[in-house]
């Protein structure tokens, strides 16, 4: 548990920079300088990270607002769908479904984490 404390942080810095080692190498091939590579290569990352995190963020951020009426959709089409499949004559009853599984409460559980995730990648 304590190693992971540093492990964790050292084995992202090494991938991180395997990663970049390419587009800098590819601009020392262009006859420019190694530290205006260096400092292309690092602002334009950290440029497609953060725009990337605030485009999830806000995305996320507006599924959480939107959670509700999608939880009302959702039980909507299960309702029409076991109506559908009572009318093949399968003998399904939705209440024991949703009883057994709630629609509002899966949407409220997935717009919680996708909320997290939002806020991960926001920091």
């Amino acid at each position: 548990m304590y190693a992971s404390s540093i492990i964790t942080p050292i084995l992202l810095a090494l991938f991180i920079s395997i990663i970049l080692a390419q587009p800098i190498s590819w601009l020392e091939k262009k006859k420019i300088p190694n530290g205006w590579a260096v400092t292309m290569v690092l602002t334009g990352s950290f440029l497609l990270f953060f725009g990337m995190g605030e485009i999830i963020g806000k995305s996320v951020a507006q599924f959480s607002q939107d959670a509700p009426q999608y939880a009302d959709k959702l039980s909507n089409l299960s309702t029409s769908f076991f109506d559908t499949l009572h009318g093949l004559g399968f003998d399904l009853s939705l209440n024991n479904m949703e009883n057994t599984v709630n629609p509002g409460k899966v949407m409220g559980y997935g717009a919680i984490f996708l909320g997290e995730i939002g806020s991960l990648m926001g920091n």
